[in-house]
């Protein structure tokens, strides 16, 4: 899916409260240009349908006490090894999905950890999430 696709579908989604495929996505970048590509192309989207918008790193997670319940998260899972925090906030945010909250999310990380983070056994759900593999060319 290329980042224009997937932004028209983001903002689907985002109009219709969430609910559609990309309310979760997975986006593997392979440079830090496609990292802002990704980023600003997801800050904008979700600034036009009116959502909140809530960054959070992996020391940020370390940090929260909880997901943020409504709003389009944006989770850094970084470009090293996938963070034990990434997957727990994930799971986490299955649940506020179960809720049926007005919750989006997107998880963005090198090629490897997005794949790491796709092979978590509890996870076995995400096979359904947006796949979206970036290069700074688009």
């Amino acid at each position: 899916m290329s980042l224009t696709e997937w932004a028209d579908d983001l903002a689907y989604t985002l109009k219709n409260s969430g609910h559609g495929m990309e309310q979760i996505t997975l986006a593997s970048v392979k440079d830090p240009k496609g990292d802002e590509l990704v980023l600003d192309t997801a800050r904008r989207t979700a600034a036009v349908a009116g959502w909140p918008v809530i960054e959070m790193s992996v020391k940020d997670l370390r940090r929260a006490e909880g997901l943020p319940r409504h709003g389009y998260l944006i989770i850094n899972a970084g470009s090293g090894r996938l963070a034990p925090e990434v997957p727990a906030a994930v799971a986490v945010f299955q649940h506020l999905v179960g809720e049926d909250l007005q919750v989006a999310l997107l998880v963005l990380g090198a090629p490897k950890v997005i794949q790491a983070l796709r092979r978590e056994p509890a996870l076995g759900w995400l096979s359904r999430t947006c796949p979206l593999d970036v290069v700074s060319s688009q």
